[in-house]
């Protein structure tokens, strides 16, 4: 009787834990090829060494999915979808600033500025 018990329970953890995986997959495809592309421009900018990366990735894609999140609960609304993503991006600065020197700071936030102007002029196009 135990031994079933215990194979239910097992199994059951091993079902539960490659489906979430599969959903996580899933979902990340699109976004990890972003992440990739986005911290590794922004890497070369900051000029990171590999621990940094590391971590700049990590956090680059906690926030690309809450964004993507974001995007699809706040649809319909677009002022709480803008609101939404200011305090994600927000957190995201106040997050890398712990690791990154003050130089590296102001290299990212000059890069932010460059990429909100590319990203407004391709909008306006």
């Amino acid at each position: 009787m135990k031994k079933l018990l215990l194979f239910i329970t097992v199994s059951l953890f091993v079902i539960i834990s490659s489906a979430s995986a599969a959903s996580l997959s899933n979902i990340s495809i699109e976004i990890e090829k972003k992440c990739t592309e986005s911290t590794r421009a922004l890497a070369n900018k900051l000029l990171l060494n590999e621990a940094e990366y590391i971590q700049l990735k990590k956090l680059n894609r906690e926030r690309m999915l809450k964004l993507d999140e974001i995007a699809q609960t706040f649809s319909n609304d677009v002022i709480s979808r803008e609101a939404k993503t200011e305090e994600v991006e927000k957190a995201f600065t106040k997050r890398i600033r712990k690791f990154l020197t003050p130089t590296q700071m102001q290299a990212y936030f000059k890069y932010k500025q460059t990429a909100n102007v590319r990203y407004i002029v391709a909008i306006t196009e």
